[in-house]
């Protein structure tokens, strides 16, 4: 796919994405099961976020193979400001998918 085309693209999906989440940050209060959608809309987000900053910057002629490296680049690049917000962000992610990874197979609810 054509370098343009994949982080433009992206940027679309992570637009409508990161609109989602915030409507879903507006509630006033959550369930279980809407606290769990949103925390995977959060992940989602997340992905999708680093993803298109990385692919932007292969784009721009950078080299970049982890969140935490594409999150630098971009910083250095100036695609991004408030960097300890960003690595704050990761590690917020990197905690709610440890934290899923660690609860039983058997008392996960999967559709």
């Amino acid at each position: 796919m054509n370098g343009t085309l994949r982080w433009k693209q992206r940027l679309q999906n992570l637009n409508k994405a990161f609109s989602q989440l915030r409507h879903a940050c507006a509630l006033p209060e959550y369930n279980e099961l809407e606290m769990a959608g949103l925390v995977q809309t959060y992940e989602f987000t997340f992905e999708l976020c680093w993803k298109t900053l990385k692919d932007k910057l292969v784009y721009d002629g950078y080299s970049v193979n982890s969140p935490r490296e594409a999150i630098r680049q971009a910083f250095g690049a100036g695609l991004i400001g408030h960097i300890d917000c960003w690595f704050q962000a990761l590690e917020s992610r990197n905690l709610f998918v440890h934290t899923l990874m660690m609860i039983p197979a058997r008392k996960r609810r999967f559709p």
